[in-house]
């Protein structure tokens, strides 16, 4: 999550330079604004949440109940920013629908969470829902940075999104495209491949 933040940040930062605000809250506390403080003609808010109301510790049931409860809390605030960054996880989309902003949406996980793992399905109906108006609306830019969340989001939702793979140098792991062409996504439940991201194949005809 971090580093995603940092990504979008960064990206935000080369394009428009000191004409954008970045205000960088989450529920994860990695987040440091006083690092982004731009200049403002516009503003783009990234997930804050109120302790009381959606926490690290409680997140994984949120529902309408939560979402009604944040917005009383929030929307006299959130209303003034001009679009929303959501990062992990897409049900945040959620939170912000209401201001009729524009949406970046960074897809870097299974799009369903929390529902996939509770179960409560009506809610993941709504989430659909939601990315589904939101797109239709001209306010929701998707981007995956992999191609199993590109197509599950699509296949469960019906969205589609801009596939940037993260270049992920921190993981030290060995890029093989010509490995990855022969083993296509995998939706729904997923296993790791043994040997997966160890670079195989790295030192031969040496």
């Amino acid at each position: 999550l971090a580093q995603v933040i940092a990504d979008v940040k960064n990206v935000l930062h080369r394009l428009f330079e000191d004409k954008v605000q970045v205000d960088d809250w989450n529920i994860t506390g990695y987040g440091d604004p006083s690092k982004f403080g731009f200049a403002k003609p516009w503003k783009v808010h990234e997930g804050h949440t109120d302790a009381n109301i959606i926490t690290a510790d409680n997140w994984y049931g949120i529902d309408s109940e939560m979402i009604r409860a944040f917005l009383w809390e929030h929307a006299a605030s959130l209303r003034h920013y001009d679009a929303f960054i959501v990062t992990h996880t897409p049900v945040f989309c959620r939170l912000f629908e209401s201001f009729g902003k524009p949406i970046i949406l960074v897809n870097s996980c299974r799009y369903d969470l929390p529902y996939c793992y509770n179960g409560r399905l009506s809610e993941l109906s709504q989430l659909n829902e939601c990315l589904q108006r939101l797109q239709h609306n001209g306010l929701l830019l998707a981007v995956s940075n992999n191609k199993a969340d590109r197509d599950y989001l699509e296949l469960g939702a019906g969205i589609s999104s801009v596939h940037i793979p993260s270049l992920c140098q921190y993981t030290s792991v060995t890029h093989l495209p010509d490995v990855a062409a022969l083993n296509p996504p995998c939706l729904g439940v997923r296993e790791a491949r043994p040997g997966a991201g160890k670079g195989e194949g790295e030192g031969k005809g040496k």
